[in-house]
């Protein structure tokens, strides 16, 4: 997917390469992601925070709300292209993938890490 594409609606769903079917069922389903919100922080701000929370956490799920750009003046999902950059490109993350409704929907993703 080309960052271009990625609007206020578009939903994730990456695996990267060894993650299986069942690890992809076990993120979409789990109920126990650690959330981290996003919302009020500029792109740089939410870029810092994001990295952090990933090098700190020690849990496999987290959902991370980044809204859908909607309040951005050109309603481009700044925060949400930021966050699917940043995770294609983190060797810890191992799959990742939009959120149920309750949890945020295209508004947020769900991310599974590797143990460490």
């Amino acid at each position: 997917m080309n960052v271009e594409d990625i609007s206020a609606e578009t939903r994730f769903n990456v695996r990267k390469s060894g993650v299986t079917s069942t690890q992809m069922r076990h993120l979409k389903q789990s109920s126990h992601h650690i959330e981290l919100d996003l919302h009020g922080y500029t792109q740089a701000e939410a870029r810092q925070r994001l990295h952090q929370y990933i090098e700190q956490t020690h849990s496999a799920y987290l959902n991370i709300i980044h809204g859908k750009g909607y309040h951005n003046p050109e309603s481009v999902p700044v925060l949400k292209i930021m966050v699917y950059e940043y995770l294609m490109n983190q060797p810890k993350v191992l799959a990742f993938c939009s959120a149920k409704s309750k949890d945020g929907g295209a508004g947020a993703t769900y991310v599974l890490l590797k143990k460490e």
